[in-house]
């Protein structure tokens, strides 16, 4: 599917400035807020005839190392990739 997507989303979140803004509830605020932008995107793409596909399984460590971010202060929370239907979306 990440093959012939035209573009792949790929959120993350910083646990240290999350905890820091939001304290205990930094950790949760993130996920939401991942889930509104992966919403939105699916409007976008709905509207717009795109295809999209949601990936949650992916190997963490290896995508962060992928994107050069740090495993310590990083998390990967979900990925997106959209494309025209015609690629089986």
């Amino acid at each position: 599917i990440i093959d012939t997507s035209s573009v792949c989303f790929i959120i993350t979140a910083n646990v240290d400035t999350l905890l820091r803004k939001y304290k205990y509830r930094g950790y949760r605020f993130g996920h939401l807020e991942a889930g509104h932008v992966v919403q939105n995107q699916y409007l976008y793409a709905t509207e717009n005839d795109f295809g999209i596909v949601e990936l949650g399984g992916f190997l963490d460590f290896e995508l962060l190392d992928f994107l050069k971010l740090d495993p310590d202060k990083d998390i990967p929370i979900i990925v997106t990739a959209i494309g025209t239907k015609k690629n089986g979306y």
